[in-house]
């Protein structure tokens, strides 16, 4: 269920015990990774910021069924009514924008090419898989390994508690 404007507050911090001891001077000694947080920290933070509204006000236990990889059809996911007149494509339906916002959630933001890939979304079965290098280049692969986590095995590791 919805969680209340309280609830919402308060950040889930699993494990966070050394964040208490933890000096961001000490640890971001490298000046040029400052400047590069300082620049996009508000963009990260926004997305973050969304991520987090996107699980807890419209995804709620859809988010940890999508993980588990129930498929984007068999979740129940409030989208608000509309007409559908104004579409990206032909082919985009109610569907389709509930298996973009698992996507985003599951994935990230801008992984569309992983959207794509995933069995358990409408994409694939809509438009086909993308091509290996486009994927590749999206999960920044160069050598045959990413050095980007997947953003879902992250959350599963980190957020194994209540996921309302």
């Amino acid at each position: 269920g919805k969680k209340t404007k309280n609830q919402l507050l308060l950040p889930e911090l699993k494990n966070a015990d050394w964040l208490a001891t933890c000096n961001p001077e000490v640890v971001l000694h490298d000046d040029g990774y400052k400047k590069h947080l300082k620049q996009h920290c508000n963009k990260v933070l926004l997305r973050v910021r969304m991520l987090y509204y996107l699980k807890a006000e419209i995804l709620g236990e859809a988010a940890e069924k999508a993980f588990e990889g129930t498929p984007a059809r068999e979740l129940e996911v409030p989208l608000p009514d509309i007409d559908y007149v104004e579409i990206p494509v032909d082919w985009w339906d109610a569907e389709a924008d509930k298996s973009l916002l698992i996507g985003v959630f599951k994935h990230g933001y801008e992984r569309y090419n992983a959207m794509r890939a995933d069995p358990a979304l409408c994409f694939l079965e809509k438009v086909g898989m993308p091509d290996e290098k486009s994927l590749s280049a999206e999960q920044g692969v160069t050598d045959g390994t990413s050095d980007i986590p997947e953003r879902g095995n992250m959350d599963k590791e980190d957020n194994t508690e209540d996921k309302s």
